[in-house]
């Protein structure tokens, strides 16, 4: 692999040979620091920001963005479990409190702990690491980490493990894997033992066979807010201010599109009132007044999103709320029921506004439908956040122009639109290698608010991608009509904050940054 990758591939040693006897030495050594140690202390990393910007580092989303930052749910929810397990948890969200590398060192030092583990994000993998080696040289123990989508490519894996000093990494659910990992260490076993686990042994990369998924959510205890100082510093783009915090209603989508790096993961969806319950717990404990659902999509059983309403008005719930759904799992009775139950915006991925296009990712959605979610979505008052991808593979100008025009049509209250991005996990990422669309392997612009496009198309190249995203800002959000109907005349604040938001949108677009 060409770009990043080799650079993540280098090591200061003088050979491979020293290196690799240091690396033996050292594991060995540190696996020797766990064992006979049945509860533990645990350091969960969030690394820092990466450029200012804020990462998520969750098993559905690994990249960094723009405009919002989100609670660690996935080290919450892990943390919750190795502390049912008897392990002692210190969780450091340097990218959430806005700290540097120097302070996260610090902090952890202080707690001394004998196991760490971290998350990384796909587009600042480089970044992450160096930080928790960092960290792992401070103090001297054992580093295990994640990262959905290199977990599914052995070859930046591999490239991981032989570089960067990491002891070991997560090929499967950390609940289920970390958490028998340091079961089996603690009592002085093989990591071989240990399902869903790559290492390196000898200089070899060892990998062993696939961790089962967990069969239940509703198995996993509370996410462990209570680790946090404070849930003041996040928010979403709608959530600004205020008690917010992330649920998850489900993990993995049945379905399989092929631009989808999270694809092929198995759909679990909790009971209503199982999330209800949480739901509750997090209003009584944590005093939460908004929530995001963190879902590839809520509930892809039938009707789900309606009881799920349905619950939380019988519960006398005053929450906001926020989600994302496929288009044709939405009825107008279960959106009228949300949006009661108080939720105040609808994230739908569009793709495309073409039917030949949508057909080639797999995504089969019907566009009638998706002007029916719009209509419904103004009847109800929610606001539609409609997520487009430009440059999929089939795209050309005349693609894009009827997704600009549908777009114009339907008119929702925010468009999103974002360069395909074929990460190496994908059947998308393999189609446009072997057709010569890759126009980068350099992973650190692999990121789907990237302001340069890593693709081109069959017949349209990464510059007039770059120009028709810009057109299709101007032709949908910088309409006057469009802007006329986005003003609430009793709400001042929120048009103050409607063009403070446009104007920094512009502005990015002008300027060539990145933009959400």
């Amino acid at each position: 692999m060409a770009g990043r990758q080799g650079e993540l591939r280098t090591t200061s040693y003088e050979s491979f040979g020293l290196r690799r006897s240091l690396r033996t030495l050292y594991l060995s050594v540190s696996t020797r620091m766990v064992q006979g140690y049945e509860n533990m202390r645990i350091a969960l990393i969030n690394p820092p920001r990466v450029d200012g910007f804020p990462v998520v580092r969750e098993e559905r989303y690994e990249h960094k963005d723009i405009g919002s930052v989100y609670p660690p749910l996935g080290l919450l929810q892990l943390a919750a479990v190795l502390e049912k397990d008897g392990h002692e948890v210190m969780l450091l969200d340097a990218n959430g409190q806005n700290f540097n590398v120097d302070t996260l060192v610090e902090k952890v030092k202080e707690f001394s702990p004998r196991f760490i583990y971290g998350r990384l994000a796909f587009d600042c993998q480089r970044e992450d690491l160096e930080a928790l080696t960092r960290v792992r040289q401070a103090v001297n123990c054992p580093l295990a980490v994640r990262n959905k989508i290199i977990a599914d490519v052995p070859d930046i894996r591999r490239g991981l493990l032989e570089s960067q000093g990491i002891d070991y990494f997560l090929d499967g659910e950390p609940e289920v894997v970390l958490s028998e990992l340091l079961r089996v260490l603690a009592a002085g076993g093989e990591a071989a033992s240990v399902r869903g686990l790559s290492y390196l042994e000898n200089g070899q990369v060892m990998s062993t066979p696939a961790a089962d998924y967990l069969p239940s959510l509703e198995s996993l205890p509370r996410p462990a807010y209570h680790l946090l100082p404070s849930l003041r510093p996040y928010h979403t783009g709608v959530f600004s201010s205020g008690r917010f915090a992330m649920v998850q209603a489900s993990r993995g989508c049945p379905y399989n599109c092929t631009f989808c790096a999270y694809a092929g993961v198995p759909h679990r969806s909790r009971t209503v009132a199982d999330v209800v319950g949480e739901l509750c717990w997090l209003v009584d404990e944590f005093d939460v007044r908004q929530v995001l659902f963190f879902d590839d999509l809520l509930g892809a059983k039938p009707g789900y999103l309606g009881q799920l309403s349905q619950a939380m008005l019988d519960q006398k719930l005053k929450l906001k709320w926020v989600c994302c759904q496929r288009a044709d799992l939405i009825k107008a009775e279960g959106l009228r029921l949300a949006a009661q139950a108080g939720l105040v915006e609808l994230a739908v991925g569009i793709e495309s506004g073409s039917h030949e296009v949508l057909g080639r990712t797999g995504k089969n959605i019907e566009l009638a439908r998706v002007r029916d979610i719009a209509r419904w979505c103004r009847e109800a008052g929610v606001l539609f956040y409609a997520m487009v991808m430009l440059g999929l593979p089939g795209d050309t100008k005349s693609t894009i122009m009827e997704t600009v025009d549908f777009i114009r049509e339907i008119e929702p209250f925010y468009t999103q639109y974002c360069f395909a991005t074929p990460f190496p996990n994908t059947e998308m990422y393999k189609y446009c290698r072997e057709q010569g669309l890759l126009l980068s392997e350099d992973w650190s612009k692999y990121t789907p608010l990237s302001q340069t496009p890593v693709v081109r198309t069959e017949t349209l190249s990464g510059a007039e991608l770059v120009e028709l995203r810009k057109l299709a800002y101007r032709k949908t959000i910088l309409r006057p009509g469009y802007l006329w109907r986005q003003i609430r005349w009793t709400d001042p604040l929120w048009n103050l904050r409607g063009v403070v938001k446009l104007g920094g949108r512009v502005l990015s677009l002008m300027t060539g940054k990145a933009v959400r």
